[in-house]
């Protein structure tokens, strides 16, 4: 009775951790997100100087990891100019970004109806060597002087996002992954695959979109003597 019993407290245990860490994991994300709105917010104060909306966003791209892409359209949906992360490839240089801007522009039409910055779907970006990204647009109404001067959009990369949202530690034990609701893994993050037996899911509400997070452990059942103590008692 007392192996039984201490292998279902060590269970229970693993599983609340689990549960907690996704918990932390889904607040996490939401303070990133919601940093990276703060940045694109103020930089649709530097729009009528070019120059200095450049260098403002490459600044806020070098200090969000997480974004791969800032661009600035017109009213007609023109791409005016556009500034790539440094700490990545060119994230359009397979596909040209006007054969994927669906999402993008359907984001946009809801931020310009709700006045207010909205997410896009996750679509996947195709890289050169075969790879590809799973990516989200964040697209933020520019007014000017009360009247429609166009929209600022930035692109936020998941797997990064996610790795940001995991301490060192956390990544070498857990796995993180963007889910869709038939389980299909659209980003992960976390050195080892998760092995099911320990897993945890919430719900990442954004404006425009949900993102189904997962955090999955690494850990198996508990073995029949899980710790010492326990073999202490037994001896």
């Amino acid at each position: 009775m007392l192996v039984v019993l201490t292998a279902r407290q060590e269970a229970g245990r693993e599983q609340e951790q689990v549960e907690t860490l996704a918990s932390d994991a889904a607040a996490q994300l939401r303070r990133q997100l919601l940093r990276a709105q703060q940045g694109l917010q103020a930089l649709s104060s530097h729009v009528p100087d070019v120059q200095r909306w450049q260098a403002d966003a490459d600044e806020l791209l070098r200090q969000n990891r997480e974004l791969l892409r800032i661009e600035r359209r017109s009213a007609e949906w023109q791409i005016g100019h556009s500034v790539d992360s440094p700490f990545a490839p060119p994230l359009f240089s397979t596909l040209e970004r006007s054969a994927i801007e669906i999402d993008a522009a359907d984001a946009c039409a809801a931020a310009r109806r709700a006045s207010s910055p909205t997410f896009s779907r996750s679509y996947f970006v195709p890289l050169a060597g075969g790879g590809g990204l799973e990516v989200m647009d964040l697209c933020m109404p520019v007014l000017n002087s009360g009247r429609d001067d166009g929209y600022q959009i930035a692109t936020v990369s998941l797997p990064a996002l996610l790795a940001a949202a995991l301490t060192p530690e956390q990544a070498r034990r857990h796995e993180a992954s963007f889910v869709e609701g038939d389980g299909a893994r659209l980003a992960r993050a976390g050195m080892p695959r998760g092995l099911g037996v320990y897993r945890a899911e919430t719900l990442l509400d954004l404006p425009g979109a949900t993102l189904r997070l997962r955090i999955d452990s690494a850990a198996g059942p508990p073995h029949l003597i899980p710790n010492l103590a326990t073999a202490l008692v037994l001896g």
